[in-house]
């Protein structure tokens, strides 16, 4: 798991058979479904370009000005906070990012 975490943090876009392909050059042999269960359980998943599907005739400046539109003030648009760990040579640091 240690060095799966590792490789996540050099391949994120890996998923489950590029990280079992990585393991087994290093020298361990595991199945694919076996890592895939261990990157479930640490909660890593490959990052790759996710599309939505919109409507036809709508762009996503439409989306903004209606979700603008909608709210009666600033604080019902939204707010994200994500927090994450990074290991580092001593260590790990938090990283937390707030978009409004």
């Amino acid at each position: 798991m240690r060095r799966i975490d590792e490789l996540n943090l050099d391949y994120p876009f890996a998923g489950s058979r590029m990280m079992r392909g990585c393991l087994v050059r290093e020298g361990f042999y595991v199945g694919q479904l076996h890592v895939a269960t261990l990157m479930k359980r640490m909660r890593i998943a490959a990052i790759y370009r996710r599309l939505v599907q919109l409507e036809a005739g709508s762009g996503s400046q439409d989306l903004l000005v209606s979700a603008a539109q909608a709210a009666d003030h600033a604080a019902q648009l939204g707010l994200a906070i994500d927090i994450i760990y990074i290991p580092m040579a001593r260590g790990f640091v938090y990283l937390a990012a707030v978009v409004d």
